[in-house]
Formats: C-alpha cells, sequence, structure tokens
C-alpha cells in the first residue's frame, strides 16, 4: 500500500476522500484475512486433537483431500499416504463392487447428510464396523466436496454379537433341558446293566467284546447329552481346582491318533491352576483339535500353548480383570473367511459336509460358562488361532486325581431314592455286587419313612442317595431337610441326569458329601461310595 502512494498527487478533496476509502478497505481485507487464518488454524488444531474420530474432507472427484490424527489412528494410513486416493479406498473390495462409497457421497450430495454403518478396511487389510456420517459442502450454491466424520464401533458390535450369540444359546438350550433328565436316566440304565453283566463273564470272551463295544456307544451318547446340555442352565460346570500342563497333552493327543498331525506342545512349566469342569474342558480341546484336523486333511503341525496371562481393564476382553491361562491352539490349514468369522460359534453352522455345527457351539458356552472367554483370529495368508482363556488360581495348588479302581469289599448300609423304578432296580444289584446292603424308595416321603423306621430298628442307613428331581413328588433337597430332623448328622450324596443346581455344583454347602452324574459305570459308583462311607 505504501509502495502505491509514493508518487500519488492529491489533486483534489475527490482524491483525498477516495484514498482514505481505498487505505481503509486495504486494512480491512488484512484483518479478514489474518482472522481467517487464525480461524483455519484453530480449527484445523480442533480436528487434529479428535483422536476417537477421523475426520476428513472429499473432494468432488472423490479423492481424500485432509485427514486427521484420528483417520490415521483409524484408518493406519498416514495423511500423506492417503491424501489424493480415492476415498473407496476405504472400504472393502467387495463393497467396491456393489457401489457403496458412491452411495454414501450420493446420499450425502441428495439430502445433504447421510448416515452409514457398516465395515471398512484398514491399510494392513484387516476390517473393523464403523458409523460414518458424510455431509455436503457447497459454496455459493456449488458442491465443494463432503466431510467424513467417522467412528470406529468393532467393540460395540462385538457386544452385539455376543447378545445375539447368547439368545441362539438360550433357546437352544431349552430344547436339550427338556430332553436331558430322561435320555440320562435311560442310559444310566442301559450302561449300568452292561457294566455289571460285563464284569461277572471271562474278560477274554466274545461277548464282552461285544459288551465293551455297547459301553462304548453308550458313553459316545452319554458325550452327546452332555454337549447338549453345555448350551441350557442344566449344563452348570462341576468344578475343581486342576492342572492343565499334563492333561492338554493327553487330552490334544488323543483325537490325533491316527492321524498325519504332530502336535507341537509349548506350555509353560509354572502354569497356574484353573478352577474347571475337567470333563467340559476336555470337550472344549477335543472340538478344537477335531476342528483343526478337519482343516488340515493332508496333515501339518498343530501348535498348542498354554501361559499364564494378567488381564487388565485396557486389553478390551470381555473379562474381568485378573489372573487367567491363555490355551492356544493353532493349525497350518487354509484359514477362516472374514465372513464367516462372525458365525463360526452359531448353533447349527458349519463348512465341513459331514459336521453338526455344535463342536465349536459347544466350546463357546462351556468357556462362557467357565467364566472365561474363547476367540479365533486367521491371517489372511492362512491359519487360524483359537485363544481360550480360563480363571486362574496362582495361590493355590491343585490335587492329584485319584485312580478309578473297582471294590467288592464295601460295608455298610444304603438308601437310594430314585423315582425311575428300573434305577432302582439295576442300581440294587451293582451296590449289592460292591459287598454293601441297600433299599430303595421312590420319593422323599417313603425315604422319610424309610429312615425312621430303620433308625428306630436299630437299624439305621451309613448312605443315603437322593435323586435331586422327582416327578410329582418330594425331591433331593427337602427330603435332606426332612432327614435332619430325624438325625442331624445324616450322611448323604445327591444323585442327578444334570447339574442345573447349586446343590450339585457346590454340594457340600447343602450338606451333602458326594454328588453321582447319571449316567455312571460301577468303576465310578465304587470311587464315589468308598468316599461317601469314610473310605
Amino acid at each position: 500500500l505504501k509502495a502505491g502512494l509514493d508518487d500519488y498527487v492529491i489533486k483534489s478533496p475527490k482524491h483525498a476522500a477516495r484514498l482514505a476509502t481505498a487505505v481503509r478497505s486495504a486494512l480491512e481485507r488484512s484483518a479478514s484475512r489474518r482472522s481467517l487464518r487464525r480461524s483455519e488454524e484453530r480449527y484445523r488444531l480442533l480436528v487434529e486433537g479428535i483422536r476417537d474420530y477421523a475426520v476428513f474432507l472429499v473432494d468432488p472427484d472423490g479423492t481424500i483431500a485432509t485427514w486427521n490424527s484420528g483417520a490415521e489412528r483409524i484408518f493406519g494410513y498416514a495423511a500423506e499416504a492417503v491424501v489424493g486416493l480415492p476415498y473407496s479406498t476405504l472400504f472393502r473390495p467387495e463393497d467396491r463392487e456393489r457401489g457403496l462409497p458412491q452411495r454414501v457421497l450420493g446420499g450425502a450430495q441428495t439430502s445433504g447428510s447421510f448416515e452409514d454403518e457398516g465395515w471398512r478396511r484398514r491399510r494392513d487389510g484387516s476390517q473393523f464396523w464403523v458409523k460414518a456420517t458424510a455431509t455436503r459442502l457447497e459454496e455459493d450454491g456449488r458442491l465443494v466436496g463432503w466431510s467424513l466424520l467417522t467412528r470406529d464401533l468393532t467393540e460395540r458390535k462385538r457386544a452385539e454379537q455376543e447378545i445375539q450369540k447368547a439368545g441362539k444359546l438360550e433357546s437352544l438350550g431349552i430344547l436339550a433341558g427338556g430332553i436331558a433328565h430322561d435320555f440320562n436316566n435311560l442310559l444310566t440304565i442301559i450302561i449300568g446293566h452292561i457294566s455289571l453283566a460285563r464284569i461277572s463273564l471271562d474278560p477274554g470272551t466274545q461277548i464282552v467284546r461285544q459288551l465293551n463295544a455297547a459301553v462304548k456307544a453308550g458313553i459316545r451318547a452319554k458325550d452327546l447329552t452332555r454337549q447338549l446340555l453345555t448350551f441350557s442352565t442344566e449344563g452348570a460346570p462341576v468344578k475343581s481346582l486342576i492342572s492343565l500342563g499334563g492333561l492338554l497333552e493327553e487330552w490334544v493327543a488323543f483325537p490325533l491318533r491316527g492321524t498325519s498331525i504332530r502336535p507341537r506342545f509349548l506350555i509353560d512349566h509354572d502354569l497356574w491352576p484353573v478352577e474347571a469342569d475337567e470333563g467340559q474342558i476336555n470337550q472344549v480341546i477335543n472340538n478344537l483339535v477335531i476342528n483343526a484336523h478337519q482343516a488340515m486333511p493332508a496333515g501339518g503341525v498343530l501348535t498348542v500353548r498354554a501361559k499364564n496371562s494378567l488381564i487388565h481393564p485396557q486389553d478390551r476382553l470381555p473379562l474381568a480383570a485378573g489372573p487367567y491361562v491363555r490355551i492356544s491352539i493353532t493349525d497350518q490349514g487354509p484359514g477362516i473367511p472374514h465372513d464367516q468369522l462372525a458365525k463360526i460359534f452359531d448353533p447349527f453352522f458349519t463348512t465341513k459336509p459331514r459336521g453338526t455345527g455344535l463342536g465349536l457351539t459347544t466350546s463357546y458356552s462351556i468357556v462362557k460358562k467357565h467364566e472365561g472367554h474363547i476367540r479365533v483370529e486367521s491371517a489372511s495368508e492362512g491359519g487360524a488361532t483359537f485363544d481360550v482363556y480360563l480363571p486362574a488360581k496362582p495361590r493355590e495348588t491343585a490335587q492329584a486325581k485319584p485312580a478309578t479302581t473297582l471294590s467288592r469289599t464295601g460295608t455298610g448300609k444304603i438308601l437310594l431314592m430314585d423315582d425311575e423304578p428300573a434305577i432302582r432296580d439295576f442300581f440294587q444289584d451293582l451296590v449289592r455286587y460292591l459287598g454293601y446292603e441297600v433299599e430303595c424308595v421312590a420319593d422323599g416321603d417313603a425315604a422319610v419313612e424309610r429312615f425312621r423306621d430303620a433308625a428306630a430298628a436299630g437299624r439305621g442307613f451309613n448312605l443315603v442317595i437322593l435323586d435331586l428331581t422327582v416327578v410329582g413328588g418330594m425331591g433331593g433337597l427337602d427330603t435332606l431337610v426332612r432327614l435332619r430332623d430325624l438325625d442331624p448328622r445324616v450322611n448323604a450324596v445327591v444323585s442327578s441326569g444334570y447339574a442345573n443346581d447349586p446343590a450339585l455344583t457346590d454340594y457340600r454347602r447343602f450338606g451333602f458329601a458326594g454328588v453321582i452324574f447319571k449316567p455312571y459305570e460301577i468303576e465310578d459308583l465304587s470311587q464315589i461310595l468308598r468316599a461317601a462311607m469314610g473310605g
């Protein structure tokens, strides 16, 4: 402005007025530009400071024009790497093919603003769930681009999927719980009678081999029932403190026998004990190993890791903070397509021609009931890893499990209450074979009466076995209360075909000396009776 005035000659008051106006206008424009620059800088600092949202601009030609630090964190692209690339770069290939990027921008251009929830793609190829808002930008009625505000909602999406899975499992559990009690009663009768017939014959005969095959079939049916029960409240785990180190090698090796898969174990020597249902966790590992075998039909290496893991709130896992044992099973298969990862724990979902779609669902339900977590990760180049987290007890020590043996030297008098006549008949034969005296009744009222009469005659019972659920009669818990009125020192064991009651999962708190789960073999019964009768 000064340079322009050096040679300026004021010829009249009118010229002076015009000069003053020009100077005033120039100063105002300069102040406006400074204010605009300050405003733009404040806006830039504000946008750059937003870390939880990706905020960026897209030019009218569909290319990315600006990129904030939140976008760098969420999408994995540095600003210099992404500015100038098409907006569609941020979408999965299948979404680009169906025109989703154009639909987002077109929706904003038509209505001014457009919201979309869906998958986006990071620079490393991983996918995540977002909520994105696109807003049309205009200047003098002319489109100058779009502003995009995007938030990563992957954790919320996972939580919703967990709720959906739980609902599906609950529905399946209603069905499973309805049939399990009767089915287990039938299996108890079948397995019990076969076990009794088998031990009275020469082990080397053909008929014993046939009976052994029948028992194996019965055990498989028992496992199927147990697998169904894990979906329902009847599948509550009966926990004890166990050490997983040696058990893992045994559980993994068994289903791999006869296959061309070689297990590789990387197990911490100081692994913490876990409080778990040994049979159910065995089932989880068995299902995961079978799944890995199906993924590697030509063979390969199955890597099994087990390590201690402290979970913190910032780890973003659906677990309470604290100590856990993490079991990781990694196969060398082709991997799991991303669109199937969210479905593999769903009931009846399977990609195998002969699969039932229940193995991984069962594992999911078991781990959840142990207050743990199971997840799967699969890389694009192949392979899948299943991680199982189980709550640990670092300061406690697991006790060795005693061997199951058969003893016919039992002494004492036992009272059984069960509403199934066939169970009473075979139980009477089994217990007498083991050396005990036994009487059987159908319900709680009859049990109380028989207990009272035996005590009055001076020939009381050393042990009472009470079925937890009696159709149309008094069950085990109420019966035990009545028996305690007669004898506070009554020695009782609870029996059931499923574990849906605290009296089974924490039987000692309710005054029972032990628990018998149906179905059972004679060896199991022998061990439980010896323990309950004091050895």
